[in-house]
């Protein structure tokens, strides 16, 4: 056998053994996501839905509650080679939520002119919109601007009832870390700042 073969043979064992490990990995981490999925979806209660990448969602104490991933897809529909998920979580706030309310992080919201408050550190942190600002500006005492803020500060974003006559807090973004411990953490702080928002 000549040196040329030798080579040739030496890199398809290399990428063999490179590819077998990626494989590995694959299923590794997916069945690591599904035992998490599985022990946090047990201990609150909810139900799991299957996919690419598992969804835990139902209600907790009567208040809905989701948080999952999928694959992130190009405009044709195909996934990334990437194969890098979006994550979502998302909180009911329960009671009389002005319609069509939105808040966010100020700068990353677009829209009518924002619900002003006279709330120095609201004002400059959250951007927040109404159809009824009277409504709105009843709605945002002072415990919840505080709540307001802190939604702000985990990246997501707070929607009073529409269509759909569904208030909640919610965050959709790139990257997933899906870890039992990570799902736990989502879980206390959406359902935290979803109770502080109760009407």
């Amino acid at each position: 056998m000549d040196q040329q073969t030798l080579a040739v043979a030496a890199v398809a064992v290399v990428f063999i053994i490179v590819f077998g490990g990626f494989i590995w990995w694959v299923i590794r981490q997916k069945r690591r996501i599904r035992e998490a999925f599985d022990t946090f979806s047990q201990a609150h209660r909810l139900e799991v839905q299957r996919g690419s990448f598992p969804t835990a969602l139902g209600d907790v104490d009567g208040r809905f509650f989701s948080i999952g991933a999928k694959v992130h897809r190009t405009p044709s529909g195909r996934p990334q080679l990437q194969q890098v998920p979006d994550f979502w979580v998302q909180a009911g706030v329960q009671g009389d939520v002005p319609r069509e309310m939105v808040a966010g992080k100020r700068g990353a919201m677009q829209g009518k002119g924002p619900v002003q408050t006279g709330d120095s550190e609201f004002d400059k942190k959250v951007w927040a919109d109404c159809p009824n600002v009277e409504a709105a500006r009843d709605f945002l005492t002072p415990e919840r601007r505080r709540a307001l803020i802190d939604v702000v500060a985990l990246g997501a974003t707070f929607v009073g009832p529409g269509d759909d006559n569904i208030s909640m807090v919610y965050r959709k973004t790139r990257g997933y870390t899906p870890k039992l411990e990570w799902l736990e953490e989502r879980f206390n702080e959406f359902m935290s700042v979803a109770r502080s928002l109760d009407a």
